[in-house]
C-alpha cells in the first residue's frame, strides 16, 4: 500500500502522473546524450505491481511515451496478494518482429490458465481468474528471435518473444 512512482525518460502517454520538461539546448543534449530533457513521474498503484522473476527484461519506452517489457520465450512473475479476483495482461509484437503472430500460454501457480495469439497488427489481452493470495504466473511463447540476426541495423543480441505491455489485477466486486 506504500506509494510507488516511476521516474521515466520521456513523455507519459497515460492521463496520470506529471511530465516535466526543460528547454532544448545543445550543451544539455551533449551532457545527457539526448536523455532526460522530458521526464515523467508516473504513479504505480498496487494493482499494477508485480515482481519480475525470470525472462522479463527492464522497461523500455519510446519517444511518444509507450512502454513495454520484452519477454524471453519462458518468463515468470509473481503477483502480490491484493485480494484481486482477476488479472488482465496485455501483449504485443513490434513491427520488426520476424513473424506475424506468436502463441502465448499463461499458467497460474503451475496450472495452464489461457492461451492467446498475439499479432503484429494490434495488442492482445487476456483475463485470468484468480483465487485469494499471491500468485506465480508462467508465460510461455511459441516463437522467439534474436534481433541482430534479422536486421542490418539492430545490435540487440537478446532472445525475444513478445512485449508485455501491462499486468493489472482487479476485484470483481469493486471493478479495481
Amino acid at each position: 500500500e506504500v506509494p510507488l512512482y516511476v521516474l521515466a525518460d520521456g513523455v507519459n502517454r497515460e492521463h496520470r502522473g506529471r511530465v516535466f520538461s526543460w528547454p532544448w539546448s545543445d550543451a544539455y543534449g551533449k551532457i545527457t546524450r539526448g536523455h532526460y530533457r522530458v521526464v515523467s513521474l508516473i504513479p504505480l498503484p498496487p494493482r499494477q505491481r508485480y515482481i519480475p522473476l525470470d525472462g522479463i527484461y527492464p522497461v523500455e519506452r519510446s519517444v511518444d511515451g509507450s512502454a513495454w517489457r520484452w519477454l524471453t520465450p519462458l518468463a515468470h512473475l509473481d503477483l502480490p496478494d491484493t485480494a484481486a479476483t482477476e488479472v488482465r495482461m496485455q501483449f504485443a509484437l513490434s513491427r520488426e518482429t520476424p513473424f506475424p503472430d506468436n502463441m502465448v500460454a499463461v499458467s497460474v501457480d503451475g496450472q495452464r490458465a489461457a492461451t492467446l495469439t498475439v499479432r503484429r497488427t494490434s495488442p492482445a489481452e487476456m483475463f485470468l481468474p484468480l483465487s485469494p493470495g499471491g500468485h506465480r504466473l508462467d508465460i510461455v511463447a511459441e516463437k522467439s528471435f534474436i534481433p541482430i540476426e534479422h536486421s542490418d541495423v539492430a545490435r540487440d543480441v537478446r532472445r525475444l518473444s513478445v512485449k508485455l505491455l501491462s499486468v493489472e489485477q482487479f476485484s470483481a466486486h469493486s471493478g479495481q
